[in-house]
């Protein structure tokens, strides 16, 4: 029953939020950060098991500037983790 009323797929989550304006629909699954930076939008949160992880990947290639290495050290810092979870991200 869920897939049929699904009224719209779009490439890429800033497509999506313009269709879901546009559409007056009740409900648009995507990213969490999305209504963590607009007022517009009310996170209604799933149950644990309904949740959706993203990951996000980092790979220094071996030709990197050492400021490389040091953006990915700052990534999995305390001063990064409290940043991305201003946006919605957890880790």
């Amino acid at each position: 029953g869920f897939k049929n009323n699904i009224v719209s797929y779009a490439l890429g989550s800033g497509a999506s939020y313009r269709e879901f304006e546009r559409s007056k629909v009740d409900a648009w699954i995507t990213w969490p950060n999305w209504p963590a930076t607009k007022e517009d939008l009310e996170m209604v949160e799933l149950e644990p098991e309904r949740s959706i992880y993203r990951d996000v990947n980092v790979v220094l290639s071996p030709k990197a500037d050492p400021e490389a290495e040091q953006f990915l050290d700052f990534l999995v810092s305390a001063e990064a983790r409290k940043l991305m979870a201003s946006e919605g991200w957890v880790r």
